[in-house]
């Protein structure tokens, strides 16, 4: 199994209390992107006000990271 931080691709964070998810995609590998969620949320301003305000209410550790496919050719 490839290193998160070396793949790119589709990818999905779930809310483990609620099930709600935000699926999105990156050109940059998924632990770069990953890590950029978590800094824009722990600062308090991430572009999806949904996801923010999940954030904010249910704490980090309410949260998972998941590929969803890996994209090894563009």
């Amino acid at each position: 199994m490839n290193s998160i931080y070396s793949t790119f691709g589709i990818y999905r964070i779930t809310n483990t209390v609620n099930g709600k998810s935000y699926i999105g995609k990156t050109g940059m590998n998924f632990g770069d992107r990953w890590d950029c969620h978590r800094a824009q949320l722990n600062g308090g301003h991430h572009d999806n006000p949904h996801l923010q305000k999940a954030w904010n209410k249910y704490g980090k550790e309410a949260f998972e990271f998941c590929v969803v496919e890996v994209v090894t050719d563009v």
